[in-house]
């Protein structure tokens, strides 16, 4: 009786801690059921709203909402720091923005001032061709190996030549040789002449050759260019000359005459004098000395009346 009473009682604790553990197992998993939905739900929700905003930030840019922070703990700090993140990215693309402003307005200021520019030289350039056309001297540009470049119209004027015969000539060829400069033997090419003289020489005058043969006096005026190209500028003066020369031989006739005259006088056995216009001596030949005994330098400034008897003057 004894032994059936110890196994019944037993029994008995052996069912009651089998029931506590029933209960206690369910009570364990009816907790972890509810931590893991607790913990799903804590973590989903955050998770779908970085999702949201993620997205809305992808497709909105800077227009996008911050992510709301739900609780500190892993996921607030992420949400948080995509937080900061898209805060710099929009900051970051407001200052791309006004760099992007300011460097279209920079683009279009300098599209302006080159188009102002622009505008400006070919208005200057159209003036400048106007000049050329119109210019009666001749305008003309060589580069450095003395080949013409430019001429204007007035070629054809001045020295019979159109504007492509003008071109196809080089400049020393057409330039009379005792003209030119020259050392030794050899052309002074006209870049090295105007680098000596400074890049500029006026009123350089040189007989050129005429399309028809004959030369034509020209006064040039040449400048040396940036590039080591001289513009010439081209005047003709050959009446000028003509003139020039017409003077220096008829003061060279002159000269002879009054050197003849003088030996004329020198030679004449008579008295030969040159008054002025209130009567004194301004030329007495030698003969005075023979006739009258006066050297003609005693005579010269002399009044002539003083010379003169009073019977033989009428006059004062």
């Amino acid at each position: 009786l004894y032994l059936i009473w110890d196994l019944s009682r037993l029994q008995n604790h052996l069912y009651q801690l089998l029931e506590a553990s029933s209960i206690a197992f369910v009570v364990i998993l009816v907790l972890v059921f509810l931590a893991t939905y607790q913990l799903k739900k804590s973590f989903n929700k955050p998770m779908d709203e970085l999702l949201r905003t993620t997205a809305d930030f992808a497709e909105n840019g800077t227009r996008a909402q911050h992510a709301v922070v739900f609780a500190n703990d892993e996921m607030g700090k992420l949400t948080e720091s995509y937080n900061a993140m898209v805060d710099r990215l929009v900051s970051q693309h407001n200052q791309l923005s006004s760099a992007h402003e300011t460097l279209e307005k920079r683009v279009e200021r300098r599209t302006a001032q080159l188009a102002a520019q622009q505008t400006a030289a070919e208005s200057s350039r159209k003036e400048l061709q106007l000049v050329i056309d119109l210019s009666l001297d001749l305008l003309t540009m060589i580069n450095p190996e003395g080949d013409f470049i430019m001429v204007s119209p007035a070629v054809t004027t001045v020295l019979g030549y159109s504007e492509e015969q003008w071109m196809a000539c080089h400049w020393e060829d057409l330039m009379y040789t005792p003209d030119r400069v020259r050392n030794g033997d050899a052309n002074i090419k006209a870049k090295k002449y105007l680098h000596a003289q400074g890049g500029k020489v006026v009123d350089a005058e040189r007989r050129m050759r005429h399309k028809e043969g004959h030369w034509i006096w020209m006064e040039w005026s040449l400048t040396l260019l940036d590039d080591d190209g001289v513009f010439m500028v081209g005047r003709n003066i050959q009446e000028r000359k003509k003139r020039e020369i017409e003077i220096m031989v008829a003061h060279k006739a002159e000269t002879i005459a009054r050197k003849r005259a003088q030996q004329i006088v020198d030679i004449s056995l008579d008295m030969i004098v040159t008054i002025d216009a209130s009567g004194r001596f301004l030329q007495v030949s030698p003969a005075s000395k023979r006739m009258f005994g006066y050297d003609p330098k005693e005579l010269l400034g002399q009044r002539f009346a003083d010379f003169v008897l009073n019977d033989d003057f009428d006059g004062n």
